[in-house]
């Protein structure tokens, strides 16, 4: 996982439990400034990342509907 990667990541995973509910992919996108905003793609693979690393931890990252 590059740098830019492991931001995001870091990111993503501060806003979603801070948030306490379920947020979008679009919702998540507006968190960045537009010159550091990953796209779907990128950021689906983080969210996917992610989920991974709670396999082992006491929560559990659900898509849902």
């Amino acid at each position: 996982m590059s740098d830019v990667d492991n931001k995001v990541k870091m990111i993503v995973e501060g806003l979603l439990l801070a948030a306490g509910r379920p947020l979008t992919l679009d919702n998540i996108m507006q968190v960045f400034s537009e010159d550091e905003r990953p796209d779907r793609n990128e950021l689906k693979s983080v969210m996917e990342n992610i989920a991974e690393d709670c396999d082992d931890r006491g929560f559990e990252l659900m898509e849902v509907a």
